[in-house]
């Protein structure tokens, strides 16, 4: 547990770090999956069943999360070319659906109560801090970095004053881009406030798996 353990903190502060230096969304999108894996290493090998509740949850909430950010990067590298925070600024006024699916979705990641990475991200901690408060410690700076990369990037990339190529090329969603948008965002609130159901669904298997691993750690 405490090799397996180690890693993950590590990856949680090594990956959130790199990704608050990142000036390009794509390159901060790639470190800051490093670091949500890192999280659900934490919950998974807690072994307890918090830990798998919160760590299996948190894969689905990283595939939903990750994919609507990548989305978002699709579409203003579509407008502007590479989303570089030197070419940004002013998002909001030229693009204000775009810069709000952006909030959601990172608000998401951050782990806002009412979205999809509330409740993953308390089941690691509940299940990390059973195993060691330390691992727990980790996984809440994990929340606390993950809230200064998002954050910061959409201050300076979606607020202020527009750059001269957002001005010129940037224009709001599209409907095909709508669409994509209201399943992600649609998602995002629906396992968020209907957790309940999903958990209830999974908790027999990781009951007995959980039960399982107890046993066989006992002397």
């Amino acid at each position: 547990f405490w090799l397996v353990a180690l890693l993950g903190a590590a990856g949680i502060v090594y990956g959130s770090l790199l990704a608050l230096g990142q000036t390009n969304l794509r390159r901060l999108l790639a470190f800051a999956s490093l670091a949500h894996m890192g999280v659900v290493m934490l919950g998974l090998f807690s072994l307890n069943l918090d830990g798998f509740e919160g760590g299996l949850l948190q894969m689905v909430n990283l595939g939903i999360v990750g994919a609507g950010l990548f989305f978002v990067a699709g579409f203003l590298t579509t407008r502007v070319g590479p989303p570089d925070l030197g070419a940004l600024g002013g998002l909001i006024n030229h693009a204000p659906l775009m810069t709000a699916t952006f909030l959601v979705i990172a608000l998401a990641g951050v782990g806002l109560p009412g979205t999809n990475g509330f409740n993953g991200e308390h089941l690691v901690m509940l299940g990390a801090y059973e195993r060691s408060w330390p691992m727990a410690l980790a996984a809440g700076l994990g929340v606390f970095l993950t809230a200064a990369y998002s954050l910061s990037y959409f201050v300076r990339g979606f607020m202020g004053e527009a750059k001269p190529a957002v001005v010129d090329r940037v224009y709001d969603l599209t409907t095909p881009e709508k669409g994509i948008v209201v399943v992600l965002v649609g998602l995002i609130f629906w396992i968020g406030l209907g957790t309940g159901p999903f958990i209830q669904t999974i908790r027999p298997s990781l009951t007995v798996l959980s039960e399982h691993v107890q046993t066989r750690a006992q002397p």
